[in-house]
């Protein structure tokens, strides 16, 4: 938190204001201080109290506000035409309004979605009426919160596109699981980002830094999986019903940078719980790795391509770009009275370690040919291609029937 209101000041230093004893200091809502969006502003606590500002908004947009200092502090927003009250972090009364919530460190954060009007917000001391020192108080358009308390709900499933300004380094979703389900969240797009799932326990203190939240004593945490581009996330996780925080962050927050995140529930599969583990894929589609060994039998890594990708591209199967795929690997030794050929089959996929809560590339499904001829059996060539076509056939019906509830 200091590091993104050190952040903050340098970027903001031209709007920076002072509200200080004197005639820069409001006790009431008539005399409140207008502040401006964004700005960052020096406050003093005195006597418990802090001062009262004045925020305008001018369109639909989400607010957040944070306040930092050497003191406990809370803070409260109130609506200037409902009477409808939003608090920060802490406890505190105002026209018989109370409301009690767990601290955010010395400070408090406050995030909101608000119509356009004027609000006002009251800061004051947490602790008793000799509390005194000074703040800083932040004011910026947020889309979405960045700690557990001010966390954004989404649905499930949805598509949200996000936009991250300059020094918003993270962003915090709440995702509510009513029913055992097996979630996959995703990110797409430019943004180098990170992202971790967790739900919080009671006695959880969740801590979020200046790039992503973690939480130490956290249950059922998750690393998002690089998913190959070096730039978003992939979390496929099986969920119990309960309340699950979502924090996805980035490396640089110079630029404005927008990502699209996607949260789906997937396809149970109903094969044998073996095969599953060795197919199913959601019935998405695989890439392609084809290894030759150089030959006399006019065996090319181009011709073994040519027949795998077609079947697969006639299955709906084929993408260039995804992670999982089908490895194709032909070895042929060439002996002088005779030749040894092993064709090798294998699908890799994205395998969890429940130890660690990693997850890697495997191979979860295997199958080979092996052949003996001698060096003037002319047909090898062409007997070798026609097992890699069966391979690959068997392979396809194998996957598709695995695979049947996904790809309806």
């Amino acid at each position: 938190m200091k590091k993104i209101l050190a952040a903050m000041a340098l970027l903001f230093a031209p709007f920076i204001q002072a509200a200080e004893s004197g005639g820069d200091y409001s006790d009431t809502v008539d005399s409140a201080i207008s502040i401006d969006i964004p700005s960052i502003t020096r406050g003093e606590i005195k006597e418990e109290f802090g001062g009262v500002y004045r925020i305008k908004i001018t369109e639909p947009a989400g607010l957040r506000i944070e306040a930092n200092g050497n003191i406990a502090m809370t803070g409260i927003l109130v609506d200037g035409r409902k009477d409808e009250v939003y608090v920060g972090d802490g406890s505190y009364i105002l026209d018989d309004a109370i409301y009690v919530s767990e601290p955010y460190g010395n400070g408090f954060q406050i995030y909101q979605n608000l119509d356009a009007g004027t609000y006002y917000l009251s800061v004051q001391g947490r602790d008793d009426e000799s509390t005194t020192g000074e703040y800083m108080l932040s004011v910026l358009i947020d889309d979405h919160g960045n700690t557990p308390y001010s966390a954004t709900p989404i649905d499930v499933p949805s598509t949200t596109r996000v936009k991250l300004e300059k020094n918003d380094l993270h962003d915090v979703f709440r995702i509510e699981i009513t029913e055992p389900a097996t979630l996959r969240i995703e990110t797409t797009g430019d943004t180098y980002i990170l992202g971790s799932l967790y739900i919080r326990n009671s006695s959880d203190e969740t801590y979020c830094d200046d790039r992503i939240c973690i939480g130490p004593g956290s249950s059922g945490y998750y690393y998002g999986l690089d998913i190959g581009d070096g730039k978003n996330f992939l979390i496929d996780q099986t969920l119990n019903m309960g309340t699950y925080y979502l924090s996805v962050g980035r490396i640089d927050d110079s630029i404005v940078s927008e990502y699209t995140l996607s949260v789906q529930i997937l396809d149970p599969c109903t094969a044998d719980s073996y095969e599953c583990f060795q197919l199913f894929n959601q019935c998405e589609p695989i890439s392609l790795h084809i290894g030759v060994e150089e030959n006399d039998l006019g065996i090319t890594e181009d011709r073994a391509r040519t027949i795998v990708e077609s079947r697969l591209r006639s299955a709906r199967l084929y993408d260039a770009d995804s992670v999982p795929y089908f490895g194709v690997g032909i070895d042929i030794d060439e002996g002088e009275y005779s030749h040894i050929n092993v064709v090798r089959f294998n699908f890799y996929k994205l395998v969890s370690d429940g130890y660690t809560n990693t997850r890697y590339l495997s191979t979860t499904w295997e199958r080979g040919t092996f052949g003996l001829s001698g060096v003037n059996y002319s047909s090898i060539g062409d007997a070798i291609m026609q097992s890699i076509s069966e391979m690959t056939d068997e392979f396809i019906n194998e996957y598709l029937r695995v695979n049947e509830p996904a790809c309806d």
